[in-house]
């Protein structure tokens, strides 16, 4: 870069690049290039690269990027502990938790909302609070059913939790952003762009069947609906 453009590389040039390592996947390259940074390496920069072992369910350079941020939040923790979950590593799992608790830190809600005709509806996860939960509940049934019957498969590895596939299914339908898309074509008019919004990272399975039903919805009836 130096040679080429005369231009001196700068932290986040450096993070850049191992964000775009460890997605890819090389996370030894990702962790030799933070060795080699000359200036000290950011929060931003561990992040990136503990957020890629968790995509890649790298536990041992997790906790070598845990290590290494100075001021530890909910996320961070939760991170290493969906790590340990997704290679079966439960007594680790759990020793993240109990770690969690002991220092009272909270793991953030996560809420979505849809604002319809000037009004803002929010919603947890397997949330029964809204007056018309139970059309929303029937809706959203019969949406995961029509989107398994066009290819639609339940992302059940992604429940962090030692149970059944049937009740790691189950843990899925509820999310906050299923509910409030069910409920905005619920009391939406045909062709009416339905927009989504939710205060952390759309979750996998949610965006994946999010698609299937914009698809749908398309030539059906509302659309297209969109995430944030």
């Amino acid at each position: 870069m130096k040679r080429h453009f005369s231009v001196e590389p700068q932290l986040e040039h450096y993070g850049a690049m191992v964000d775009l390592l460890g997605r890819a996947g090389l996370l030894e390259e990702a962790y030799a290039m933070i060795k080699e940074i000359p200036m000290k390496p950011d929060v931003v920069i561990w992040r990136a690269f503990l957020n890629a072992c968790r995509i890649h369910k790298n536990s041992k350079l997790a906790e070598v990027a845990i290590a290494k941020i100075s001021h530890l939040g909910s996320g961070d923790y939760v991170l290493l502990s969906n790590i340990y979950c997704s290679i079966r590593k439960w007594e680790s799992a759990e020793r993240v938790r109990y770690m969690m608790k002991k220092i009272g830190v909270r793991k953030k809600d996560e809420r979505s909302w849809i604002e319809l005709r000037g009004a803002i509806h929010k919603f947890k996860a397997s949330d029964r609070s809204h007056p018309e939960t139970e059309g929303i509940y029937k809706l959203l049934e019969g949406l995961i059913c029509r989107a398994k019957m066009v290819g639609f498969v339940p992302m059940t590895e992604l429940v962090l939790m030692d149970t059944s596939k049937e009740e790691k299914e189950e843990n899925l339908i509820y999310h906050s952003e299923k509910l409030a898309l069910a409920y905005g074509i619920l009391k939406s008019c045909p062709r009416t762009e339905i927009q989504v919004s939710k205060n952390l990272q759309i979750y996998p399975d949610c965006h994946c069947w999010m698609k299937i039903v914009s698809q749908g919805y398309n030539c059906e009836g509302p659309g297209p609906i969109s995430s944030v």
